[in-house]
């Protein structure tokens, strides 16, 4: 890729201050979506390497990025603050976690709500019981969407222009054997996900475990959010996961009533 030197300069019009404020917010998405050299900052985001070092100096002294021992930039303790800080003033979390430990009450295991967030999918719930599994996941963090059964049933009713300038950024990593590789074997699973009207993780990010997952919509239609449940799977085989359905979609579609939408599970 060129060095992006034509976008590294202000136009007459262009407010640097702005500019600065803009590149950096890019730099921090990028970090906390997952770690990057200052290399491939640079060449996404098409700056010269010399601005991408200054902004990363600044980012990482005011703690919103760190430098990992390998050189990566990822996300900083103060933005992982700031990120719990809005959580906790979330009212949708608030209002739905009852329902969500309720699920898991049920269940007997793990459930996870997430929501979509303009270019990510954040998890902002989580309850673990116990005796089911403890999952590498937190409450404010990105969920990883080429695996998460979340992600699955929210990316599966975005518009597919949007849908495919989305994949076209991700980096494809093999997680499992199972990890879906391609944007025609994701699709395709998307499009199972808009049959059946719920999504699945068959091991495609940890073998240990495997989920199901529903969306949640609000008032207008559109899906918001999605809720799943995660077990162990030499615990609880596919069948018995997959048993506990009537209670996902009992959940979610309780959700989405609460959010003005319509009750789709009677």
């Amino acid at each position: 890729m060129a060095s992006g030197s034509s976008n590294d300069a202000a136009s007459p019009r262009a407010n640097p201050g702005n500019q600065s404020v803009t590149r950096a917010l890019s730099i921090i998405e990028l970090c906390a979506a997952t770690p990057r050299t200052s290399h491939e900052i640079s060449e996404i985001l098409g700056i010269h390497r010399t601005t991408v070092t200054r902004l990363l100096a600044v980012l990482s002294d005011a703690a919103f990025i760190r430098r990992r021992a390998d050189g990566q930039y990822t996300a900083g303790l103060r933005l992982a603050a700031l990120g719990q800080a809005a959580l906790d003033g979330y009212d949708l979390r608030r209002a739905m976690h009852p329902l969500l430990q309720d699920l898991s009450d049920r269940t007997g295991q793990t459930v996870q709500f997430a929501v979509a967030t303009g270019s990510a999918v954040v998890y902002v719930d989580k309850i673990e019981p116990p005796s089911s599994i403890r999952l590498d996941t937190r409450v404010g963090a990105e969920v990883v969407e080429q695996t998460a059964g979340v992600a699955k049933a929210i990316l599966a009713y975005l518009p597919e222009d949007d849908l495919d300038a989305r994949l076209a950024g991700w980096q494809w990593t093999r997680y499992t054997p199972s990890t879906l590789m391609t944007p025609q074997a994701y699709k395709q699973r998307l499009a199972e996900t808009r049959a059946q009207g719920w999504a699945y993780d068959e091991g495609e990010y940890e073998e240990l475990s495997h989920n199901i997952a529903a969306p949640v919509r609000d008032h207008t239609g559109a899906v918001i959010g999605a809720v799943s449940v995660t077990a162990i799977r030499t615990k609880v085989d596919r069948a018995a996961l997959r048993a506990m359905l009537p209670q996902l979609l009992e959940t979610t579609s309780t959700m989405t009533e609460q959010l003005g939408g319509r009750r789709s599970v009677e």
